[in-house]
């Protein structure tokens, strides 16, 4: 070894002496303390968890979606609030699906339909308010009517020649939980451009054109509205409403007049418009004349409208905390899901599940909620099993107040970091409701290594033949098991404190409460559990009864032989006897390799996809109601929206249709595009301007774009676009529209398989749009991109996080332990872990979405938990490889298998949880768990025992007197008189006065063995 090298190593090696002797001596004075004034202690640690839950008074709890998953500086979240401050979608999409197990299409299943519109209308909230008053009114348009104007003969040849625009409109679908953006495919559009007899008015004769606007727009203030109502009832509405007549069609409907109905009649009863009832079907049968004659499912869609006014008094009021909608709204809605969830008159054979708008976050957040029962039965489980291994099997030294204590110290760490938190304006979300888990889980684990580090020192001395008094003994425990502590403490705050860097929302939120109660739980275990353990060492010396503290035995009682075995600790010593054979090393090495191998082909098959419908428990409806949906109504791509705003349009036609191409001609990932500009380029070359000066070539003057504007928005061709406009005051027929806010172009992506083919098809949207360089704002919004921003961040964020923490945590764990080749050895576990929990993750079925990829980051810090107490233990210990890793995992084996395995109790009870956030917790943290524990306790040992570093200097004088910290220390110790003196009690009784009197005379003497 070269000089500098030597060097390296002498000055690495001065550097772990000086911190490990350094946080030895602060922790053996600190215990010294505490078990000296353990009142005090345990008192201002009450006290000190007291002032940090003043806080608690700020909670909040985020409820909000886009707050929860987006981040907030990407372009959903960023659209998405700039369209809830200006424009507040109103549309609230409600929908109910009946299955039949044999046939839909009978008349019991279409009366049963009957019955539940009747429902919906019986529906009425505490301020009088019924279905009418909440839905979105459309126009009943009906072009047979005598009122409407004829059509002038000298118009007619011209419609021969010209051909009549299709007015087939596309089905309705709200996405995200019914939460959408789009605007309707089925509006007034298709209403108000209905044609005589299925066919199109359109260039052949537009009334709008010849009567506009004396004749035509009273006809048109006239005509009736109707709820927008969708189902296969239409075919019975008369003349836009449900009658007498349509009752009495509906309750004496035969089976033949209903196949006759749907296969012959193309027209909404209500709305009196082309209406293909097929698409109102699922699994559809036809016959060999193609006549349809069977099918499994059907719906009905409700869809209500908003008070915009209270939605932006509840924005002032609440900051969109939760997502606005008035409280009208909210109440009818609970009732409409009371009632359509109310099946107890069905037919045999048919079934049904709903989805109202509001549903998704109540039954979301609700079920998180709802499995606290399962963790407060697995906090239990961790009680009786700390009680069993805590203490030990007699009435004096069972430890059950001690462990019902330390597990209340890291349940009460909760209110330190709900409080610090909320007084920083961190919301508490769904994730949140597993951090109690998770802090319990390393609480008990530090429980343990303290309790362990306190039973090995009293093991030791009892060797020698020592004992000393109480302080003394709980601040040579505390001197190894602080460090310990310390060491996993900090590298969990420090792999949390990573995650709180993220640009996720929940997860940098999750991750800095998590890291704040991991601080609180490092302070109470090292404060009041240290504390409450000095109290009960006290009762044991005072052999009084662990239940009942108040009797008091007699020095005549003896544990029993059983009680003073300890089972794990023998356990760990034949396993570290076992791994010392060069077969057995071979075998876990090979074993290791093998689950690497493994785990790097499951991860690199791994799916990034945020399935949000996985957030609903599989017992709701609601995710019945997603599950009937995406098999009988799958429908085509996911629906965007492209939205101009803060520009004149009529200066921007050239851009408009020539992004409107582009879209247009991108048919690898755009199926369809609904543009309002050609329709009304068409309608204003065709009938008003020159041919030698059409648009978009020569400019049109505001005064004509505002004029035509309503004019065309009120014609067969234009109505539906009407919805595709906000104008500054409300639009009139037969009045100059006011200046345009706001304006939107629909289309429909192709369906993707991956992440892969639509992370690109969004980008492709965006960049596109940006590159036509619109004045004012334009952007694209769909509610498939709130999920495919998340998809296209989520890996990213992953492994930079994972890159961080891990180098973080080899910073962290090189400083404190001191030892290059240790922490080499130690973050190679936890690579090895986070493989095998990747692979095994493609195996169980799970992809990589947030509440996944926390708990893969939160696996860094317990990994290291698992594998820096083994690593720490090695280091102190003398002797040949073999006989420190065998000693390693006597000493510290229990402590560390008893923490894993405390925590897997706790998870255990998530098995078969209903949220989706315990569910993947559950499975993350249970491979975490055991290929953490192999690593540790298995991998880790064999690897150490054949090229483990040198212990550190201090570790042979810890086997010759217990280092030389205590021989500079003042202390009473009595001498222990070897057993084989009973036989003689005299020379007993005189050594023993010689031994005192010696004490006496040199208080300052070191101990001495008798």
């Amino acid at each position: 070894m070269t000089s500098c090298g030597r060097s390296f190593t002498n000055g690495l090696q001065s550097v772990s002496d000086c911190i490990s002797r350094g946080l030895e001596n602060y922790f053996y004075r600190h215990g010294k303390w505490v078990a000296t004034h353990p009142k005090k202690t345990i008192l201002g640690a009450l006290l000190w968890v007291g002032i940090c839950s003043i806080g608690i008074m700020k909670f909040y709890q985020e409820n909000n979606m886009v707050k929860l998953w987006i981040p907030p500086n990407s372009d959903f979240a960023h659209n998405n609030g700039w369209l809830w401050e200006n424009f507040p979608p109103d549309l609230r999409f409600n929908s109910i699906i009946f299955e039949h197990e044999d046939n839909i299409l009978v008349p019991e299943v279409i009366q049963q339909l009957y019955q539940t519109h009747q429902n919906v209308l019986n529906i009425e909230t505490t301020n009088g308010k019924h279905w009418p008053d909440l839905c979105i009114q459309l126009p009943v348009v009906d072009l047979d009517s005598d009122q409407m104007p004829a059509e002038p003969k000298d118009r007619r040849k011209r419609a021969v020649a010209d051909t009549p625009a299709s007015m087939d409109e596309d089905d309705f679908f709200a996405d995200f939980g019914g939460d959408t953006f789009s605007s309707m495919e089925e509006s007034v559009a298709d209403d108000f451009a209905a044609i005589k007899s299925g066919a199109g008015v359109g260039r052949a004769f537009d009334p709008s054109v010849i009567f506009y606007p004396d004749e035509y727009c009273p006809i048109v203030e006239q005509m009736p509205m109707a709820c927008f109502e969708t189902s296969l009832l239409e075919m019975f509405a008369i003349g836009g409403k449900f009658t007498e007549e349509s009752e009495a069609a509906i309750q004496n409907l035969t089976q033949d007049e209903l196949i006759y109905k749907l296969n012959t009649i193309d027209k909404s009863g209500v709305f009196l418009h082309h209406r293909d009832y097929s698409k109102y079907l699922g699994q559809v049968e036809r016959n060999s004349t193609g006549h349809i004659v069977k099918a499994k499912a059907t719906f009905i869609r409700w869809f209500g409208k908003a008070n915009v006014t209270e939605i932006r008094q509840i924005q002032g009021r609440n900051g969109m905390d939760q997502q606005p909608v008035d409280t009208t709204t909210l109440e009818f809605e609970e009732l409409l899901q009371a009632s359509l969830e109310d099946r107890y008159d069905y037919p045999k054979g048919l079934s049904s599940r709903a989805n109202v708008q509001r549903s998704y976050g109540d039954i979301s957040t609700g079920a998180i909620w709802d499995d606290v029962v399962f963790l407060t039965i697995g906090y239990l489980m961790i009680y009786a099993y700390v009680q069993s291994m805590l203490g030990k099997f007699n009435r004096i030294e069972q430890r059950s107040f001690l462990g019902a204590l330390g597990i209340a110290s890291c349940a009460i760490s909760i209110l330190v970091a709900m409080g610090i938190c909320s007084l920083f304006g961190l919301g508490y979300g769904p994730m949140h409701s597993i951090i109690p888990c998770l802090l319990v889980g390393l609480g008990v684990d530090d429980m343990f290594v303290i309790v362990q580090s306190f039973n090995n020192a009293e093991q030791s001395d009892k060797e020698k033949g020592i004992v000393r008094d109480l302080p003394e003994r709980i601040g040579r425990a505390l001197k190894h098991a602080g460090v310990g502590i310390t060491i996993t403490s900090i590298t969990d705050i420090v792999v949390f404190g990573v995650g709180g860097t993220t640009v996720l929302p929940s997860l940098k939120s999750y991750s800095l409460y998590t890291a704040t109660g991991i601080a609180a739980v490092y302070i109470l275990q090292s404060t009041f559990f240290v504390a409450c353990l000095t109290l009960d060492q006290k009762r044991i010396d005072n052999k009084r009864d662990g239940t009942c503290c108040w009797k008091v035995y007699g020095d005549s009682w003896k544990p029993n032989r059983l009680s003073q075995r300890s089972l794990m600790e023998e356990a760990f010593d034949m396993i570290g006897t076992f791994l010392t054979y060069p077969i057995v090393k071979i075998g876990v090495v090979a074993i290791a390799i093998g689950l690497c191998i493994l785990g790097c082909y499951g991860t690199t098959l791994l799916e990034v996809e945020f399935r949000y419908v996985e957030f609903l428990p599989q017992d709701t409806n609601l995710y019945k109601w997603f599950h009937l949906h995406n098999t009988y109504f799958p429908g085509d791509g996911e629906m965007g929206t492209v939205y101009f705003s803060e520009m004149e349009l009529y200066n921007e036609f050239p851009k408009i249709k020539s992004l409107v191409e582009k879209f247009q001609n991108r048919t690898d990932i755009i199926f369809s595009v609904d543009s309002w500009y050609h329709d009304f380029e068409d309608y204003l070359n065709f009938n008003f301007l020159d041919p030698e000066h059409p648009l978009p070539n020569h400019p049109i003057s505001e005064e004509l774009f505002h004029d035509k504007l309503t004019q065309f928005l009120f014609s067969p061709s234009g109505a539906k676009h009407m919805n595709k406009f906000n104008f500054e005051s409300p639009l009139k027929c037969g009045t100059p529209s006011s200046r345009v806010m706001l304006s939107t172009m629909e289309f429909v992506h192709k369906k993707f398989s991956s992440s892969k083919e639509h992370i690109p098809a969004m980008n492709w949207v965006k960049d596109t749009i940006k590159e036509s360089q619109f004045p004012g704002i334009t952007f694209a919004m769909a509610q498939s991109y709130s999920r495919w921003e998340i998809d296209e961040v989520i890996s990213d964020e992953l492994f930079r996080n994972l890159f961080l923490a891990i180098i973080c945590v080899s910073i962290t764990t090189l400083v404190l332990l001191a030892n290059v080749g240790s922490c080499l050895i130690v973050i190679l576990c936890v690579v090895l872990s986070l493989v095998d929990v990747g692979g095994a993750m493609y195996l169980w079925g799970l992809t990589i979405d947030i509440v996944a990829s926390t708990n893969i980051i939160i696996s860094v810090g317990l990994c290291v938990d698992f594998s820096a107490h083994v690593a720490h233990f090695f280091m102190i210990q003398s002797g040949t490889r073999n006989e420190r890793m065998r000693s390693t995992l006597k000493k510290i084996g229990p402590a560390v298998f008893n923490g894993g395995f405390s925590t897997l109790i706790a998870v255990l009870m998530l098995a078969n949880s209903k949220s989706h956030v315990f569910v993947s917790y559950f499975k993350v943290f249970f491979l975490m768990i055991v290929f953490g524990l192999f690593h540790g306790l298995i991998f880790l040992p064999v690897i150490l025992s054949w090229i483990g570093s040198k212990p550190y200097k201090t570790a042979e004088s810890r086997d010759n007197d217990d280092e030389g910290l205590e021989s500079n220390q003042k202390f009473p110790v009595k001498m222990e008189i070897n057993h084989n003196l009973e036989r003689v009690p005299d020379t007993k009784q005189k050594l023993l006065e010689s031994c005192y009197n010696y004490k006496e005379v040199l208080p300052e003497a070191k101990e001495s063995k008798v």
